[in-house]
């Protein structure tokens, strides 16, 4: 493997080792994720990454503000009960076609 490609493996788990640990001492619940948008967020130059992660920053700041201002008064919760059903539906045509 060259010189090259090793830094840039280092840096790889460097950076997502680290997005995973400090996710977890935040008691965030996937922890984990932070580890895989920071492998994606990383590129080959520090110009692109800074570009790509104020861009991901961004919109998770406008999504948040719209999901704090998104009028849930009218929630029930019911979009479940029709995901439960189909994934009971998937359960069974799975054990169907596996025997």
């Amino acid at each position: 493997m060259k010189t090259e490609e090793t830094i840039k493996l280092i840096k790889y788990v460097t950076g997502s080792v680290a997005a995973v640990l400090l996710a977890a001492a935040m008691q965030l619940q996937f922890a984990y994720a932070a580890g895989i948008i920071t492998l994606l967020t990383i590129q080959d130059t520090k110009k692109e990454t800074v570009r790509i992660t104020a861009k991901r920053m961004i919109i998770f700041v406008i999504m948040t503000i719209y999901i704090e201002l998104e009028d849930k008064t009218d929630y029930t919760g019911s979009c479940f009960d029709e995901l439960d059903a189909m994934l009971v539906n998937l359960k069974k045509r799975g054990i169907t076609i596996y025997e």
